[in-house]
This record gives structure tokens, sequence and C-alpha cells, in this order.
């Protein structure tokens, strides 16, 4: 079984997810490397949108069991609550996407790495990190 998404395969999942676009968060969940997204659209309805660091993206279908919340999942929460997703890109031809997110209190960006053990970082405006998934030195 195929453990990575290539370049090509994130660039046709950005494609296929551009739908998410203008949707509003919902709800935050993250249990160890995995990161649940529930958005909400008008005329679309609830959709989740499950982001597995170093593996892959796609649309869930049933929220897993998130008991515990993580603490980046709680910094997400924090900075992302009710915030709008106006962008999902794939940065250059990279394994890496881009989704940008804007609410009140300004615009965030969450890249999400899908290669090596992959990643997850929240970005202010200005690209200063607020918080990543793993910290690394």
């Amino acid at each position: 079984m195929k453990k990575q998404i290539s370049s090509l395969d994130l660039h046709f999942i950005v494609r296929e997810l551009k739908m998410l676009e203008g949707s509003r968060i919902d709800s935050i969940h993250q249990r160890e490397n995995s990161i649940l997204f529930q958005f909400y659209k008008a005329g679309m309805g609830r959709k989740m949108l499950s982001i597995i660091v170093g593996e892959g993206m796609f649309l869930a279908e049933e929220k897993e069991d998130y008991a515990n919340p993580g603490e980046f999942s709680m910094v997400l929460r924090k900075h992302l609550s009710s915030s709008k997703l106006e962008s999902i890109t794939q940065i250059n031809s990279e394994r890496i996407a881009e989704l940008a997110f804007s609410s009140k209190s300004g615009s965030k960006k969450l890249y999400a790495e899908f290669f090596g053990k992959g990643n997850a970082v929240l970005c202010d405006e200005h690209g200063i990190i607020i918080n990543a998934l793993q910290h690394h030195e």
C-alpha cells in the first residue's frame, strides 16, 4: 500500500478540494498526526477534511474518535475558530499544501507537509510561525 502521495497526486487532491473554499470552520480535532477540520458552507452543508501529515488529505465521511484534544488542535481552535477558508493551494510543485484562512483577527496560513514524517505549521499573515504539530531543532 502506498504511504505517501506524489506531487502530482497532491495537485489533483487540491483541485478537488477547491470546493471547500469559502467555507467556515465549525470544529477542529487532532489525534497524533491527524487533523480533522469540520467546515460548513451554505448550499453544500457540512464537510470534513482530514489531513494526515506525511501521508495525505481527503474528505472524510465520518468523524473518528477524537476524545482528547491535542495541544496543536487547541492552538488551531484558538486562532482559527469561525475562520473562513479563503484558499487551498499547492506550493509550487512541492508536496506541501497551503490552507489560507481569514477572520476578524487577521489572516493565518496552515502548511501541511506530505513527505517524510511530515508536519503541519500554523503561521500568521507575516509568515511568522505560531506553532507546529511537531517541533524540531
